[in-house]
């Protein structure tokens, strides 16, 4: 078992190097004029061991399409759409370097909202442990005095850890499966995919695509439940991102087959505000989480209240 695991951990860490060289391969290739294959070959030199990165040389060996030897290493998305660039004869190294711009300021916003998340919840737990200490502490001091009732302190110390782990999951597990219904993570989800989705667009037009193939790839790659074809196809998936006004911009584009301009200018106002939306959608996140600190003390409030409450009774009695 522990074997298995180790195993995993290093064939991960190998796809993962893999996936990086080859991307930043590409992309000096891209840059220079070097075949990305020779940079490969020499990046595996020093890197012996890496099972991706061998079968990736040998993938070349062969002759065979980059969609086909790079498929075990980049993202489901990125062999689409080298698949699409083959098809069209377009170069293929200006596919990585779009895609990797667009895919660093995606992970860089995702972790941010993922860090926001992350801090709170250490702090619960850490919260957790000292009052866990303390109630432990308190139940041993007054299990020996006579007619306290100390039951309902020690059913919630039996049950403090379930507890615990139930309100975390509860906040927790929505905010990262469910952010595009969450109210305060909706608008942050809303401009990510929108800004993603845009330059995906951007780049496959660029490439030489028509919408008919844009669409088709939506469907494949995301699943997307596109009914339409063409650029209306592309305004119906973009209702779920946009804005009313930018979708109505959208239709007049398709009026006028300027679609390609409109879409540029919709991406480049988004990459002027996506920082700074994130940021503030992050920021209320923040403030909101910093509460679930408070929640074991709360807990250990409530309980303390009513053995006092107890306790009074005893003197009274």
């Amino acid at each position: 078992m522990l074997f298995d695991l180790i195993f995993f951990l290093k064939m991960f860490r190998q796809k993962r190097e893999a996936s990086e060289v080859v991307i930043n391969a590409e992309i000096m290739s891209y840059y220079t004029g070097l075949h990305s294959f020779d940079v490969l070959q020499k990046m595996y030199q020093k890197m012996k061991g890496n099972q991706y990165l061998m079968k990736v040389i040998q993938g070349y060996q062969k002759e065979k399409p980059k969609s086909e030897i790079y498929k075990d290493v980049l993202d489901k998305e990125l062999i689409y759409f080298l698949k699409m660039a083959e098809e069209k004869h377009t170069m293929v190294s200006g596919v990585f370097k779009d895609y990797q711009e667009v895919k660093e300021r995606v992970v860089k916003a995702t972790g941010k909202i993922r860090g926001v998340i992350v801090r709170p919840l250490v702090m619960y737990f850490l919260a957790s442990i000292v009052v866990f200490y303390s109630l432990t502490n308190i139940l041993n001091q007054t299990k020996g005095i006579k007619g306290l009732n100390v039951g309902t302190l020690q059913m919630f110390h039996t049950w403090f850890w379930p507890l615990i782990l139930l309100i975390a999951f509860v906040v927790v597990f929505p905010l990262i499966k469910f952010p595009h219904v969450i109210p305060i993570l909706k608008g942050a989800w809303k401009e990510l995919k929108a800004f993603q989705y845009l330059s995906f667009v951007k780049f496959m037009l660029s490439m030489g695509l028509s919408t008919v193939d844009i669409i088709d790839l939506f469907r494949k790659v995301l699943r997307a439940d596109i009914r339409k074809q063409g650029i209306e196809g592309l305004i119906e998936f973009f209702r779920k991102y946009l804005r009313p006004e930018e979708i109505v911009v959208l239709e007049l584009a398709g009026e006028t087959y300027e679609y390609e301009r409109v879409i540029d200018s919709l991406l480049e106002k988004r990459r002027a505000e996506f920082d700074k939306k994130i940021g503030m959608a992050i920021g209320a996140l923040g403030e909101i989480l910093n509460f679930l600190a408070l929640i074991p003390i709360l807990l250990m409030l409530y309980v303390l209240f009513t053995l006092m409450s107890g306790a009074s009774n005893v003197v009274a009695g």
